[in-house]
């Protein structure tokens, strides 16, 4: 709990994470991969290789392509995977931010092709 205090600015969810480590009721309403169904909503879905929560990516957007509320949701979810660490590419681009890896340029989104 310590550790959750000091993150607690940039992540303040941890401390939930952290009294409620089970599945259950208390988490069954934000976990978006229960609620597919629910969407209707097509969405870009970015991660990366190296992102912490790429499983959450993955998931969601084949989920969403497979159970989402309309034919026209189901067929408009995209996704980018890039190489890039848990940061921000489609806002702050970056070819670097997984230790001495560079991966150049070309790996690098351009916020004007997507």
């Amino acid at each position: 709990m310590d550790w959750a205090d000091l993150i607690r600015p940039v992540a303040p969810y941890l401390t939930d994470y952290l009294l409620h480590p089970e599945d259950g009721l208390s988490w069954w309403k934000t976990n978006l991969e229960r609620r597919h169904g629910e969407i209707a909503t097509p969405m870009y879905h970015v991660t990366s290789w190296y992102d912490i929560f790429l499983h959450g990516g993955l998931a969601n957007f084949a989920g969403l392509r497979d159970r989402a509320m309309t034919d026209a949701a189901r067929g408009a979810q995209k996704l980018l995977v890039g190489p890039w660490a848990h940061l921000f590419p489609y806002t702050s681009p970056t070819s670097t931010g997984t230790g001495d890896i560079d991966f150049g340029p070309a790996s690098m989104i351009d916020l004007h092709q997507i």
